[in-house]
């Protein structure tokens, strides 16, 4: 897809490449050593719920065991690790972290580009934000007026 978008720009603008496409055998960060039963380590190895295991090794990738690691207790029985923004989604606060790690700063990234809790549950996403800014402003030092 990325190389026809190119292709159909190159065209357009009958721009003269100095060399062909070179993103048909590149790999996605994350997609080195996934396979689509990836979740069931996280599970196995982690406690994470299924449905969280899914969500995290559908988006990172080989990369979920490093959200993975980042996730909290529970406080239950089951799951063990990976405490929900919110109850009605897959979305654990470890992804914060992980966000935070790849330099989000505001509670808007994590809401609409990282998790997109802000198109698919405003609702959610307005229940959520509390945590956010909270885990946010304890990673990155906020004062009280940067939590506003």
């Amino acid at each position: 897809m990325a190389e026809e978008t190119v292709d159909r720009c190159v065209e357009s603008a009958k721009l003269n490449p100095k060399r062909d496409c070179i993103t048909k055998g590149l790999m996605l960060t994350g997609g080195e050593k996934w396979t689509p039963t990836s979740y069931i380590r996280l599970v196995q190895d982690y406690g994470l719920d299924t449905e969280v295991a899914i969500h995290l090794s559908n988006t990172y990738g080989d990369q979920a065991y490093k959200v993975a690691d980042l996730s909290s207790l529970t406080g239950k029985r089951w799951p063990v690790v990976g405490k929900r923004l919110h109850e009605e989604f897959p979305y654990i606060e470890a992804e914060i972290s992980y966000a935070i790690k790849e330099y989000a700063r505001t509670a808007v990234d994590i809401l609409a580009r990282r998790t997109r809790l802000s198109f698919l549950n405003v609702i959610a996403a307005d229940e959520a934000l509390p945590s956010i800014i909270q885990i946010m402003g304890q990673e990155l030092h906020w004062n009280e007026q940067k939590k506003k």
